[in-house]
């Protein structure tokens, strides 16, 4: 026969803590998925899922800290405990952690990008010396292109017209050759 002994009134205050601090958590990381939204665009289907991944994260967060903190008994205050964090955490961080790491992994990312324009810089530099012949000999091409393109058109034209010469002349060639007889 098991015994339930009494949970004191210190263990329960000390619990209720553990939860205002994982409700706090909890909206940490609904910002950090804020944070990657907002850094990388994404679409709405990715969001979805990205909200599942998040309650999932939670559930399990949730599951470990009742398990762990409260022998896996749950209980109300435990709810308000993690409630009143997240309360909390949006009320008084929530903004500045968003807005400072927003501002930190753009800064990076512009870091990276303009490291990336330096050490591609032979490369284009290369590419452009490259493109000099090519620019020079395309120009004539595409005269030379024009030109040929015009002249095929006037040539498929002048066909055409003598296509439809002969086939009139054919027509009237056999409207007398029906008449004679």
């Amino acid at each position: 026969m098991n015994v339930v002994l009494p949970v004191s009134v210190s263990t329960q205050a000390c619990i209720f803590l553990y939860s205002v601090l994982s409700g706090m958590f909890i909206a940490l990381i609904y910002d950090i998925f804020r944070i990657k939204r907002r850094v990388i665009k994404t679409g709405v289907l990715f969001v979805y899922i990205e909200d599942l991944l998040f309650w999932i994260i939670v559930a399990i967060f949730i599951f470990i800290h009742v398990y762990y903190f409260n022998d896996g008994e749950f209980r109300c205050y435990i709810l308000a405990g993690a409630i009143i964090g997240v309360i909390i955490y949006v009320l008084l961080l929530s903004k500045i952690v968003v807005k400072s790491f927003v501002v930190i992994l753009n800064s990076i990312w512009k870091i990276i990008q303009f490291i990336l324009y330096i050490l591609t810089y032979p490369i284009r530099f290369t590419f452009r010396i490259a493109m000099i012949p090519v620019k020079l000999l395309s120009s004539p091409a595409k005269k030379l292109y024009r030109s040929a393109r015009g002249a095929a058109k006037v040539s498929i034209s002048k066909t055409v017209l003598w296509h439809r010469i002969i086939k009139n002349a054919k027509k009237k060639f056999e409207n007398i050759i029906k008449q004679r007889k």
